[in-house]
């Protein structure tokens, strides 16, 4: 149980890490989820489209959201770093 937890805390980082990127864009870019599933453990990631500044900018802010929760993730397995 303390597995789900983690994961549900690394997703809700992401959502918020998201929230804060998305304010900054006067266009409302279109934020859908992503489902990665691994054994009996489902990951929603958000996915952007339609930022400002185009695809380019949607394929940063998408890299930068799976850098971050990806290294969330990592903290939680055996031997990952607690950074």
């Amino acid at each position: 149980m303390k597995m789900s937890r983690k994961f549900i805390t690394a997703g809700v980082a992401g959502i918020m890490a998201l929230g804060i990127a998305v304010s900054a864009w006067a266009a409302e870019p279109k934020v859908t989820d992503q489902k990665i599933r691994s054994g009996g453990v489902t990951v929603n990631i958000p996915v952007v489209k339609g930022a400002v500044g185009g695809a380019e900018v949607d394929d940063k802010v998408n890299m930068a959201i799976d850098f971050n929760i990806v290294k969330k993730l990592y903290a939680y397995l055996p031997g990952g770093s607690n950074g």
